[in-house]
């Protein structure tokens, strides 16, 4: 009887293909280009098909897209997936990525541009920490 494991230098050292196109990842913000408002939110399926979700609900007037309700009651255009999606982090779903999306909520909030339902920012004086010594590293 023999073992074999997969689990071996040669996996840890060989690179894993990365997707050529950023938009078949899984965590985004959405801006508007009217307003540069953005929506924050995690998704497990393709940035094209949440894309696509939010031009569908525009089009049809459906209230289920908080960031196509936005731009039509403003008025405002919705642009290219380019325009429209910008990709914040990748992480696999979980603990972590929850932390991660409450923190880009909560930064978006504090200068009053978010399109996130209040309920859903979380009021952290860890953020609020981590968000002033990453302001004061920009400056």
């Amino acid at each position: 009887m023999a073992y074999r494991t997969n689990n071996n230098l040669i996996c840890h050292l060989t690179p894993n293909p990365q997707p050529l196109d950023p938009f078949t990842r899984s965590e985004s913000t959405d801006s508007c280009p009217g307003c540069s408002k953005a929506y924050i939110g995690q998704t497990g399926r393709d940035f094209r098909t949440r894309y696509n979700e939010h031009k569908r609900a525009l089009q049809y007037n459906h209230q289920t897209s908080k960031y196509a309700l936005h731009a039509a009651t403003q008025q405002h255009t919705f642009g290219n997936i380019q325009e429209c999606i910008r990709i914040l982090h990748t992480q696999g779903k979980g603990a972590h990525l929850n932390t991660i999306e409450k923190f880009y909520i909560f930064k978006e909030a504090c200068t009053h541009n978010h399109l996130n339902n209040d309920h859903t920012i979380p009021n952290s004086k860890i953020f609020q920490t981590i968000l002033n010594d990453f302001l004061e590293e920009s400056h």
